[in-house]
């Protein structure tokens, strides 16, 4: 006997729906000889209604677009990003370089330097101010502890020999000795 669809739906319902109608054969559907009508058969042998493999493949299709229009995007993205950190790193690595040579304008290296690895242009810089004599950031010099001394030294004697005012330096330390008791006596006599 040939299968109807009993459903009342056509195919551009189920396509629209997605899912499956069962199909009933008209075997099923016609009573049994005694009268009762014949269930359908449950357990293995049960065939499973039909897929509606167009549906699916529209599905996963539009899936698939969607997946790949979100990879583009993330795609674009990390460009950017990629493109960002780029001009981050060459930027730090002018500034290093400026740091070290500071005789280097940015002015310098927007005309001559065409480097765009960060490497490359540390190296621009160094042979830019080896080529034209430069020197570059020199190490701070240790305070020396004595110049200080040195430079009361010398403000009254022009020769650098130091001068002492009256006596010797045991002199200078018995009289500074001196005023600090005087000044215990005096605080200690207000406090009576």
């Amino acid at each position: 006997m040939s299968e109807e669809n009993v459903s009342g739906k056509d195919d551009k319902e189920l396509e629209q729906t997605g899912k499956a109608v069962p199909q009933v054969t008209a075997q099923e559907s016609e009573p049994a000889g005694d009268g009762a009508t014949v269930e359908p058969k449950t357990g293995e042998g049960e065939a499973k209604p039909p897929t509606d493999w167009k549906y699916l493949s529209r599905k996963h299709e539009k899936q698939a677009k969607e997946n790949y229009r979100n990879w583009q995007d993330e795609k674009a993205k990390a460009e950017q990003t990629g493109e960002r950190l780029q001009d981050a790193l060459i930027e730090n690595a002018r500034l290093k370089a400026q740091k070290a040579h500071p005789e280097l304008t940015d002015k310098d290296f927007d005309e001559f330097c065409k480097e765009t690895d960060p490497d490359a242009i540390m190296s621009w810089a160094d042979a830019m101010a080896e080529r034209f004599g430069s020197v570059g950031v020199q190490k701070k010099q240790e305070p020396n502890p004595n110049a200080y001394v040195n430079r009361l030294m010398r403000l009254d004697n022009s020769a650098g020999k130091p001068t002492i005012a009256v006596g010797s330096y045991q002199d200078a330390y018995r009289q500074a000795m001196e005023r600090n008791e005087e000044r215990f006596k005096q605080r200690s006599q207000h406090v009576k």
